[in-house]
């Protein structure tokens, strides 16, 4: 968990919003966690969190890895990023 209490739930609520507008608009998505492998942890700093995890993208797996700030009220996404599946 961050300083600003973000923990891996209230990251991938706003990953999951930030890939869907920057990497999959206009394709079907899902994050549901039973598609595999999830991992978090505090990122560089301790206000700051990194989330990666599968999703399903138009039926074919993959993955994003997402930095996020803030508060657990006000998650701000620093970057998203699709990657392979893990």
């Amino acid at each position: 968990m961050t300083s600003g209490g973000i923990d891996y739930e209230h990251a991938v609520v706003a990953c999951d919003k930030a890939a869907r507008e920057q990497l999959f608009s206009g394709h079907e998505d899902n994050s549901d966690p039973i598609l595999g492998r999830q991992q978090g942890m505090v990122g560089l700093s301790e206000d700051q969190y990194l989330a990666s995890y599968n999703v399903r993208v138009d039926g074919n797996l993959t993955a994003i890895t997402c930095l996020v700030d803030g508060t657990k009220d006000e998650v701000h996404v620093i970057s998203v990023n699709q990657v392979d599946a893990q």
